[in-house]
């Protein structure tokens, strides 16, 4: 019926804190759900974000134990969601989508990519509600 949250700290995307908060964060946190946020505008930045990502959950073995889901919200969808469709605006990401897919599959959990837009909150209810869904701790 409802999830208790404690969240540690939000990590900003600049690429110099890609080494040292997001993977001390990640260690220390050892958290059961990630979400990455991307949005059209800076694909390669973006596809190194996420890569960097998998590669830290990859290295990381302590921490990706409690791993249960990683939500990648393509944000934005306000703008472009008149002119495309998600599936397209994935196609961009399509080695990082197939690497993510495997990834979840060989260390037990689940991806999920949600079109999305923080600004008007269009799907963002219905891809938090997926993600909790599988972070929540079953009952004893």
């Amino acid at each position: 019926e409802s999830i208790r949250l404690k969240p540690i700290r939000d990590v900003g995307g600049e690429h110099e804190m890609w080494e040292t908060d997001w993977v001390e964060l990640f260690r220390e946190a050892r958290p059961r759900g990630i979400i990455f946020l991307i949005d059209h505008s800076d694909v390669l930045k973006h596809k190194d974000a996420l890569n960097f990502v998998m590669n830290m959950i990859e290295e990381e073995q302590g921490a990706q134990r409690n791993l249960q889901a990683l939500l990648v919200l393509v944000n934005k969808s306000d703008l472009w969601l008149k002119t495309t469709t998600l599936d397209k605006v994935m196609t961009q990401y399509g080695n990082e989508v197939k690497r993510l897919n495997n990834q979840a599959d060989r260390l037990g959990y689940k991806a999920l990519i949600y079109s999305s837009s923080i600004s008007t909150g269009v799907g963002v209810r219905d891809a938090m509600h997926a993600f909790f869904n599988l972070i929540r701790p079953t009952p004893r």
